[in-house]
């Protein structure tokens, strides 16, 4: 029996819903296919962005571009808001049409909202009238336009198509409402009218209105022809009644409750299977056998009592829980899968809960495919960032390994029933730590010098190092400097793509010990070697010195070859970026420590991306988890000690020298950053934290201080904002 359709529309639908409102779909077939796709499956997470400025944002930018970033801002918010609903919110008691009326409530006070900062910034007709249900709202555009010129309906026909009776006749039943404008038909209407007109500001305006009047009357006509009240009628009751976005989701979270209450028959079941069947509880003999008449007997009143399968996910997840703890894995798998489509705009939390053992079980499987799928998917929820994914891999292989790791942690070897014969996943630790018996046997190959080697953990992973590299990162400078009398090759990197002069300067931060990164500086390094990244952490050689707070020693990497601007750190910054970003943390610490605990408190996509690749598998397949939640009382004494500790490290003025220094090898103070700020730039930086000194020396160095970020903040506004008294005296005194 197939399952009822999602009680949430999937992101694709959302999208064929605005760019048929609108009427801005491209002529392009492949483009509309693709949107069409995305309706029922979301596998590629970058085509919702390339759909959204092709298929709605740039065929309205060439009617009105300042309507169509205004509308950009809003969809991008109405999206974020709504996924967060979605994985938050389950309705796995509705179907469509019991949580569509709901669900158009909720959101319909966001679009008076919108309405309202539109009239705000353009001017425009009066939001009852154009929310009135009884009045057609292109009719309401093109009086308020009438009101404002002098016109009356029938002269301002006859003076946009004087020698047209069809089209004199088209435009009263646009007004009429009879008929729908297409977005075509709108833009010759207002080029007609721009020849006859002499307020081209007005006719501007009147043009953003019709195409919203236009969507507007397709939302009305979508929910009347669905038997519910009319879209703008709602819009107008959410504005009068001034409803919250909490009254909304209390709301959907009731109807849901009270339609689950012809569901209470399957909760014993489901408790019983979600206590049994837990992949960390110790299973007895008998556990197998019991669990498999206690999930059948589900599955038969599932069928009886949930004739749509709205709770078929359930069912699905906890027979590949039962598969795979009974070591049958592809099995598994595919039950996994059927469960995750049954889920999808559904089930709420369990989402996160099924694509995190789906990844795992991918993962353990060396399913390369199936994981690419599952990130795009969890991509596009928001579990994942899309920050910098478009220049690599969907899934790297460094994820992949962790996977594997969070696997053996999800299903322990004691979780399986005792009749399964698992493939045993070795626990692994938080850290990384060497067998010290297995390293002290590794020998210095001189013969062959760039020889890779082996070396295994304490939890038996192994890990693949040139011996240049390996010996480097222990600090043995004798065996370093026998290994480069040899002719080893110092631009040979390990797994995760560590030079050997970064693993001698991280070892050189830890211990003080410089004997071997000295040695490795006096080395010729290829320019490649010196600005490249490791996988995970994205760390490089000039970004560790700058870490520091050496100026020799980030003079002499620039001076062997080091660029200025290479990115490194995740989310990327440049050098110039992140030695302000340093300074900010030594100069302003109580701030930064506010900033960080805000962050942590309410992570976003990127923030969990961080935390997944500094706390490795512990922080979940998303990021998700921390060792210790920012309420704990330990949370803020760890966190102070760590800022006290790069406070030691280094002074405000040695990364003062330190900017000054990158400033002169060509660093650029005007390249935008993706983060935390879209758009902002280093320049930009100096003038937020009040640090004069480089904030100078970068517009000599080219500083354009009227360069605007993404929310259109340029240095002056920046500096206002922030309270930099020092920037904002000197811009004054620059400009007088």
């Amino acid at each position: 029996m197939p399952i009822a359709r999602s009680p949430f529309p999937s992101l694709g639908e959302c999208y064929q819903l605005l760019t048929t409102a609108f009427d801005s779909k491209s002529s392009d077939a492949a483009r509309r296919k693709q949107l069409s796709d995305l309706a029922g499956s979301e596998h590629d997470w970058s085509l919702f962005a390339e759909i959204k400025r092709d298929l709605l944002i740039e065929p309205l930018s060439r009617l009105d571009r300042e309507f169509a970033e205004e509308l950009e801002t809003f969809i991008d918010y109405l999206q974020e808001h709504y996924l967060e609903l979605v994985k938050d919110v389950g309705l796995d008691s509705l179907n469509r049409e019991q949580a569509l009326p709901t669900l158009v409530q909720h959101y319909a006070g966001l679009t008076g909202d919108f309405l309202g900062r539109l009239r705000q910034r353009f001017g425009g007709p009066e939001l009852a009238h154009l929310l009135d249900p009884d009045r057609a709202p292109l009719d309401v555009a093109l009086c308020w336009f009438e009101q404002q010129t002098g016109d009356s309906a029938q002269p301002l026909a006859r003076r946009i198509y004087p020698d047209s009776k069809d089209a004199r006749d088209q435009l009263g039943r646009w007004r009429k409402g009879t008929q729908p404008a297409a977005l075509s038909s709108l833009k010759s209407l207002l080029k007609a009218l721009s020849n006859v007109s002499r307020q081209p500001l007005l006719v501007a305006n009147l043009g953003r209105w019709l195409v919203t009047a236009r969507a507007l009357g397709h939302f009305d006509q979508a929910m009347l022809g669905a038997g519910y009240p009319g879209f703008r009628q709602q819009v107008l009751h959410a504005l009068l009644l001034a409803s919250s976005l909490q009254d909304g989701r209390q709301a959907l979270e009731a109807l849901n409750h009270e339609a689950g209450q012809r569901l209470n028959i399957l909760k014993p079941g489901a408790q019983w299977l979600l206590e049994h069947l837990a992949p960390d509880r110790d299973k007895s003999i008998d556990s197998q056998a019991q669990s498999r008449q206690v999930l059948d007997d589900f599955i038969k009143l599932q069928s009886r009592y949930d004739e749509d399968r709205r709770t078929g996910y359930f069912s699905a997840w906890f027979e590949g829980r039962w598969q795979l703890l009974s070591g049958n894995y592809s099995a598994a798998l595919e039950h996994y899968d059927t469960a995750l489509e049954a889920a999808l705009y559904r089930a709420g939390r369990f989402q996160l809960c099924l694509l995190q053992e789906s990844l795992a079980l991918a993962a353990m499987l060396g399913k390369k495919i199936r994981l690419k799928q599952l990130k795009h998917q969890a991509v596009v929820l928001g579990l994942f960032t899309s920050l910098g994914l478009k220049q690599n891999p969907v899934i790297s292989d460094w994820e992949i390994s962790q996977l594997k790791q969070l696997y053996a942690r999800l299903f322990p070897h004691a979780g399986f029933f005792p009749q399964a014969n698992p493939v045993k996943q070795p626990q692994t630790l938080p850290i990384l730590v060497f067998d010290p018996a297995a390293t002290e046997r590794i020998k210095v190959d001189l013969q062959h010098p760039n020889r890779v080697i082996s070396v295994y953990t304490q939890d038996r992973q192994k890990r693949r190092y040139p011996q240049l590299v390996w010996f480097a990162s222990e600090g043995q400078a004798e065996a370093v400097s026998a290994l480069l009398q040899h002719g080893a090759d110092v631009n040979l990197s390990d797994e995760a793509d560590g030079s050997a002069l970064l693993c001698a300067l991280q070892r050189a931060q830890k211990t003080g010990e410089r004997a071997t990164l000295d040695l490795l500086l006096a080395q010729p390094h290829d320019p490649a070697t010196l600005n490249r990244r490791t996988h995970r952490k994205q760390l490089t050689p000039l970004m560790l010195a700058i870490d520091s707070g050496d100026v020799e020693l980030v003079a002499q990497l620039l001076e062997m070859g080091a660029s200025a601007n290479a990115p490194g750190l995740y989310p990327a910054l440049t050098p110039l970026y992140n030695c302000l970003s340093k300074l900010c943390q030594l100069q302003q610490p109580d701030k930064t420590l506010e900033i960080v605990c805000k962050l942590t408190r309410q992570p976003d996509a990127v923030i969990r991306d961080v935390l997944r690749r500094y706390l490795g598998v512990s922080a979940g397949a998303f990021g998700q988890q921390t060792p210790l939640p920012p309420e704990h009382p330990l949370y803020q004494i760890a966190l102070k000690t760590v800022l006290d500790l790069k406070r030691e490290r280094c002074t405000p003025r040695q990364l003062i020298n330190i900017g000054h220094l990158l400033l002169r090898h060509g660093g650029l103070p005007n390249t935008p950053h993706a983060y935390p700020c879209p758009g902002r730039t280093p320049l930009m930086l100096a003038a937020e934290d009040d640090e004069l000194e480089l904030f100078k020396a970068m517009l000599t160095a080219g500083g354009d201080p009227r360069q605007r970020d993404q929310d259109g903040a340029d240095c002056w506004n920046i500096a206002l904002c922030h309270g930099a008294h020092r920037v904002l005296a000197f811009l004054h005194s620059a400009q007088g």
